[in-house]
């Protein structure tokens, strides 16, 4: 797709919109890797636990992770947080 779209003339707009969303996706798609690695694991490993005990207790986490990297993203500044005021006026 990006080689087609690159050929018939629109790659700047293309690219430019691939470049914008990629370091969000590529974290998000780290963090669920991460996250399903640690619930497979449980399954191949699950130590002296029973293997339901352990896939719920690396779920838990896994969805702590997931969680907790959201709150990050969200919490982050941004310009458009909040809306425009116009000198002056409180309302």
């Amino acid at each position: 797709m990006a080689g087609h779209l690159t050929q018939i003339g629109y790659g700047a707009t293309f690219w430019s919109f691939v470049v914008g969303h990629s370091a969000f996706e590529l974290s998000a798609i780290a963090l669920a890797g991460a996250a399903g690695l640690k619930m497979g694991w449980a399954l191949i490993a699950p130590g002296r636990l029973p293997r339901g005990e352990a896939l719920l207790l690396a779920a838990r986490t896994s969805v702590q992770l997931i969680c907790g990297a959201g709150a990050r993203g969200r919490s982050a500044p941004s310009p458009f947080s909040t809306p425009p005021r116009r000198p002056g006026r409180w309302r």
